[in-house]
């Protein structure tokens, strides 16, 4: 989903795909990143990317999306994983793009279903009994 939006956006804002003159092409993999492992630095060049190549603040709302999906994975209760669901509706609500309204409708299981997930597994396929050979087949010398 993030790689999604950082393609977009850097289309819409530069007409042209991510160059490594830009930082939000040149720190994609640290974007990707858990946000409670970055480092200073990490987190510091994190914030310059949001700074400089995010203008319009949409990048970083889908980042802090991305947190919050983790935060509710990562939950031990179900009250903690309600609350944790209730506020990455809101952060889907306030980033309000493409990519982030998939992934809530995939959350909260508002979203379509295959053909595969929605019917019964397939039954196998009956299978005739085989005669019994004998112990010596045609061609073979007895």
């Amino acid at each position: 989903m993030l790689t999604e939006v950082r393609q977009r956006l850097t289309q819409q804002v530069h007409g042209r795909r991510g160059r490594s003159i830009d930082p939000v092409w040149a720190n994609r993999r640290l974007l990707l990143r858990a946000g409670d492992t970055l480092s200073d630095r990490a987190r510091n060049r994190l914030s310059t990317v949001f700074t400089t190549d995010d203008p319009t603040g949409k990048f970083q709302a889908a980042w802090l999306v991305k947190e919050q999906l983790r935060t509710l994975l990562a939950t031990g209760s179900l009250a903690d994983a309600a609350a944790a669901k209730d506020r990455l509706q809101t952060l889907v609500q306030q980033a309000a793009q493409p990519e982030t309204n998939r992934l809530w409708r995939t959350v909260s299981g508002g979203g379509k279903r295959s053909k595969s997930s929605s019917s019964p597994a397939p039954q196998q396929r009956k299978r005739k009994p085989t005669t019994p050979r004998s112990s010596t087949s045609k061609g073979q010398a007895g």
